[in-house]
């Protein structure tokens, strides 16, 4: 039971990491007389009007995970993973009892209080849905090297970002659809 419930979790969390190499493209230099205020709202904007979201979905064995890709061009800057599973799925009789079990092994609180990683689990009355909600943009730079595999071409295995496209491939290859 406890492999089920970890197979569940630790899903959400390797679906999500296909990262690209350094950004050469970095801008070392600002512009110190622009107030940060201002370049933080025109940023924003800026990033608003690129972003896109897809989805991709995989139905197996009654359990649902869907994955939510925010990218802007290359680049995936947030990931949401929802799986929706019955108890009977993970051989619980009841929702206290899946409580209990995601309890066990420590899932509820395994990204507590980690900026850039949000996880949680609904109990429903037949069923839960577990999310995991990865913003790539506010992960400091230790944990996205902990999280993410080296994409093939970058040796040195440091990331400044999460390539859209290795994690589509590998979303793909996963047996995801696009929705």
């Amino acid at each position: 039971m406890k492999k089920v419930i970890l197979t569940l979790v630790s899903l959400a969390v390797v679906v999500t990491l296909a990262a690209c190499g350094k950004d050469d493209n970095s801008n070392d230099e600002k512009n110190l007389e622009q107030p940060v205020e201002n370049e933080e709202k025109d940023e924003q904007s800026k990033d608003e009007e690129k972003t896109e979201t897809v989805t991709y979905e995989k139905k197996e064995d009654g359990v649902v995970v869907n994955v939510d890709l925010t990218h802007d061009g290359e680049e995936l800057v947030r990931q949401v993973t929802t799986t929706t599973a019955s108890y009977d799925d993970i051989e619980a009789e009841n929702k206290e009892e899946a409580k209990e079990m995601f309890e066990e092994i420590g899932a509820l609180d395994q990204f507590e209080d980690e900026k850039g990683l949000n996880y949680d689990v609904d109990f429903k009355e037949d069923h839960f849905v577990e999310t995991l909600d990865v913003e790539y943009t506010k992960l400091s730079q230790e944990r996205l090297n902990e999280l993410a595999r080296p994409a093939d071409d970058n040796e040195e295995g440091q990331f400044t970002k999460v390539s859209y496209d290795l994690t589509v491939k590998d979303l793909e290859e996963a047996g995801f659809k696009k929705k």
